[in-house]
């Protein structure tokens, strides 16, 4: 269709217009008349009613056309992709509106806005956002919950048809779904384990020589599915989980030997990870189901089995697992970046991961793991995942109810700010930034850098890895960590560097300022409220309040405070730190050259930490610094989310 030439002159415009405009009409910025009027004007000189009827429709086709001035296209559950994303006829999916937008960003003078009203958005797949989706010409497009309301994107799904089975358990067929978390009315369920928590048993030590692992005896023999247990050890600062493959009972104890990769990966780095007597339980069993709120997915007959709670029930019940890993993946190329792009105000829920299911899971440090037997080269899967991505905003969203970790700003990503958002009830680590962990990439456009973390609340992560990290970046330069909240956390609270290494490399100089921080390291060992490593020069650690850590009964015997300056760590000043009810004030491991101000508690250098000045005012009142740690003013409301 040829396109029609309308008359754009000031006389036109100024003629009274007697037909209605259609809702969601874009303004026209030049003439800051309503584009739709000229169509009307001219739709009055004609005398055919077709051709009126043609000029309505040309005026409601010119939003996805034309963009000169800030647009919003709305999305509703109850919407229709058939619609034109107007206010009272919204689109149905939020892919449709993405497509909307991307007919339109070339010739952005405004803001494009995609309001998402109140619901469920049951993605089917990943959503994937690239180049292509950016703001344009210095303007944002932003996707956010409508004011007042919660928009939901989620990636699980309902399991119904449940029936009651032996032994006072629940049943239900799952299809090909295979999933570790299951949720029953937004209560995170027990995947079922031996003991309950939060008890563990000790193994007695491990065979270097066959590669096996010595614990007690007891009742495995009887254990149907064997290769689907699971041994999850507790091994100082990792966790394993490694997949039963075979056991032999000898007067000594129970050899077990785990399936591979797992084995061969449990078995590398220092034997100081492999320690008699250390924490561990056995998880994934249908004999192991003896509480409320326990389940087991018995995989060969696609059937989930479970306990109900007292006053569940599942007739009624809303019975969710995870189905996707990721739910976003915002990710550019490094010559065509993701920017000027924006998620406000939206909830992320039900993601979960399959890994550990299919190789195990053994952890370098923090959030890397091994993938297959190369050390570091894998990740916990994030919810929402972001690389080569430039001038990205994420505030006011919330990540609850996932199988892994909430955030991950992957590889170059720069200029990007995580700002208010509130982390709870995560498997994994609550944000990650830099999963690449080279110390000089090949490419200088990878490295994560001028970002800022702040006003976050951070709770109950780790939950399934223990060695998980409230905030983990690792070779990033330039980045604010500043005014986050952060407890409940079986690991460390903050943790910046990568590398155990004094020499130069890209990392700092970073800000950790001003965050609240307590009940850490509530389950490993070798961690601290913050805690790093590697040379950083101009790095600042101030004004921080770390409060209220416990050595658990069953963490490793590694030291555990509230500041840990691990190996490498150099440059970094330390200052007007708060430090409260923690093992140990501050440990400095293979750390020189750092300066230590006005930071109350015990210090204890050790293994080669040199050159280290500690200074100490006197009379210098710090009790300014526990009042405004944490959450600042305008983001405390996150608390009532809790």
């Amino acid at each position: 269709m040829l396109p029609l030439h309308i008359p754009m002159n000031r006389e036109s415009l100024s003629q009274k217009p007697d037909l209605p405009c259609p809702d969601g009409c874009m303004t026209d910025q030049e003439y800051s008349q309503p584009l739709c009027r000229q169509v009307r004007t001219f739709a009055q000189r004609m005398t055919s009613s077709r051709l009126i009827v043609m000029a309505i429709w040309i005026c409601t086709m010119s939003t996805p056309l034309l963009a000169h001035a800030s647009v919003s296209f709305y999305v509703s559950p109850t919407g229709n992709d058939g619609n034109p994303g107007t206010v009272t006829a919204p689109f149905r999916s939020i892919e449709r509106a993405q497509t909307a937008v991307r007919l339109i960003t070339d010739t952005m003078s405004g803001d494009i806005t995609i309001v998402l009203r109140e619901g469920l958005y049951q993605l089917a797949d990943t959503m994937q956002f690239d180049h292509r989706d950016s703001g344009m010409n210095g303007f944002q497009v932003v996707y956010r919950s409508s004011p007042g309301e919660h928009a939901v994107i989620s990636g699980g799904r309902v399991i119904t048809g449940w029936t009651a089975a032996r032994d006072g358990l629940f049943q239900a067929n799952v299809g090909p779904n295979r999933f570790r978390q299951l949720y029953v009315n937004g209560a995170r369920a027990t995947r079922a384990r031996t003991p309950n928590a939060p008890d563990f048993y000790r193994l007695l030590r491990w065979d270097e020589s066959t590669q096996q692992i010595i614990v007690a005896p007891n009742s495995i023999a009887s254990w149907s599915n064997l290769t689907s247990v699971e041994m999850v050890i507790m091994k100082q600062w990792t966790q394993n989980n490694l997949r039963v493959g075979s056991f032999l009972e000898r007067e000594e104890g129970l050899f077990i030997q785990p399936r591979e990769p797992d084995r061969t990966k449990a078995f590398l780095g220092h034997l100081f990870l492999r320690l008699e007597a250390q924490s561990y339980f056995f998880e994934n069993a249908i004999e192991f189901i003896d509480s409320p709120g326990e389940w087991y997915l018995r995989t060969p007959t696609e059937e989930v089995f479970y306990r109900a709670r007292e006053g569940e029930d599942l007739s009624q019940a809303t019975v969710i697992a995870p189905h996707l890993e990721e739910l976003i993946e915002m990710r550019g190329t490094a010559g065509r970046p993701v920017h000027h792009l924006a998620l406000i105000g939206l909830t992320f829920e039900y993601a979960g991961w399959m890994q550990p299911s299919e190789e195990g899971f053994v952890v370098t440090q923090a959030d890397a793991i091994y993938h297959n037997t190369t050390p570091s080269a894998g990740r916990v899967a994030a919810a929402v995942n972001i690389a080569h991505a430039h001038h990205v905003r994420l505030e006011r969203n919330t990540f609850q109810q996932l199988g892994g970790t909430g955030l991950t700003l992957h590889t170059d990503v720069t200029d990007v700010q995580v700002i208010g958002n509130r982390f709870r009830d995560l498997s994994g680590s609550g944000i990650v930034i830099d999963s690449l962990l080279k110390p000089h990439p090949l490419d200088p456009r990878l490295v994560c850098q001028d970002i800022l973390i702040a006003n976050n609340l951070i709770t109950d992560i780790g939950l399934d890895y223990r060695s998980s990290v409230g905030i983990f970046a690792g070779f990033v330069s330039n980045t604010s960590i500043e005014h986050n909240e952060i407890h409940n956390v079986p690991y460390t609270g903050i943790s910046v560097g990568w590398g155990w290494t004094d020499a130069d490399t890209l990392l700092g100089p970073n800000r950790i300022i001003g965050n609240r921080i307590f009940l850490v390291m509530t389950t490993m060992a070798d961690g601290a409220g913050i805690y790093t490593l590697s040379k950083q020069s101009g790095t600042i650690i101030q004004n921080n309040y770390i409060y209220d850590i416990l050595r658990s009964p069953w963490a490793g015997n590694a030291p555990i405070s509230a500041i840990y300056l691990d190996e490498g760590s150099t440059g970094i000043t330390l200052a007007n730190n708060v430090l409260e009810h923690v093992p140990l004030g501050i440990f400095l491991h293979r750390a020189s050259g750092n300066t230590i101000v006005n930071t109350i508690g015990t210090y204890e250098e050790r293994w080669g930490a040199r050159n280290n000045t500690f200074n100490l005012e006197p009379d210098h009142s710090l009790d300014g610094v526990k009042l405004q740690a944490g959450l600042e003013p305008s983001y405390r409301d996150l608390h009532s989310l809790e």
